[in-house]
C-alpha cells in the first residue's frame, strides 16, 4: 500500500509540473515583451543603439515600420524596430 501512495505522489508532482511550468513561461514572456516595448518607446532620434547583427549606430529617422541608422559618416541603413536590441551605453551623451 505504501508503494501505491509513492506512485500517486510522483504522478501528481509530474502532472503539476506540466501545468505550472507553461504558465510560468508565459508570464516571463509577457514581462519580457512589456519591458522591451517600454524600451522601444523610449528610443528617440540621436540615440546610439546596438542592432541584433552586432552593428552600432545612431538613429537618424524613425517611423512605425522602419528606423534609419547611421553606422558611419554618411552611411545610413534602414532596419525594422525589432532589430534594435540595446543602447550603446559608452556613447550616451
Amino acid at each position: 500500500m505504501r508503494e501505491y501512495w509513492i506512485w500517486v505522489l510522483v504522478g501528481v508532482t509530474f502532472l503539476l509540473s506540466f501545468i505550472i511550468q507553461p504558465f510560468l513561461r508565459y508570464r516571463n514572456r509577457k514581462n519580457d515583451k512589456e519591458s522591451y516595448l517600454q524600451f522601444q518607446n523610449k528610443l528617440k532620434i540621436g540615440d546610439f543603439v546596438l542592432l541584433s547583427s552586432g552593428i552600432f549606430g545612431r538613429i537618424t529617422q524613425m517611423n512605425s515600420e522602419k528606423y534609419s541608422i547611421e553606422i558611419a559618416d554618411k552611411v545610413i541603413i534602414q532596419v525594422i524596430p525589432q532589430a534594435i536590441i540595446g543602447i550603446d551605453k559608452e556613447r550616451i551623451q
